[in-house]
């Protein structure tokens, strides 16, 4: 959501006593919000993605993360329901193939 990036890079930056503050280099650039943020931040240039959204997310954003060969890390649960865990193993199949790195915490 838009009306929360500020507040949560304020935060990070005040945290540890500001200890950090330095190191928080988010420009505009690389805010990415709505339902097809995910698209723009793993299309962003990174290497590694880290799955961390609401679960119901996770097998779509997972998908997607491997089809543009990136590695992932993918928090538990990894979905919510069947159709979506067989989206995950078949996906994670794809990723196997590819030679990707796929770790779930």
């Amino acid at each position: 959501f838009d009306d929360r990036i500020a507040p949560t890079l304020e935060s990070l930056k005040a945290g540890d006593g500001g200890a950090f503050k330095d190191r928080i280099d988010v420009p505009a650039g690389r805010q990415f919000s709505g339902f097809d943020g995910y698209k723009q931040a793993v299309d962003s240039g990174a290497d590694l993605v880290i799955l961390a959204t609401s679960p119901g997310f996770r097998p779509l954003h997972f998908a997607y993360a491997v089809e543009k060969n990136k590695h992932v890390f993918m928090e538990k649960p990894h979905a919510v329901d069947a159709t979506g865990a067989r989206q995950v193993i078949e996906t994670a199949k794809q990723a196997k193939a590819k030679g990707l790195g796929v770790c779930g915490g």
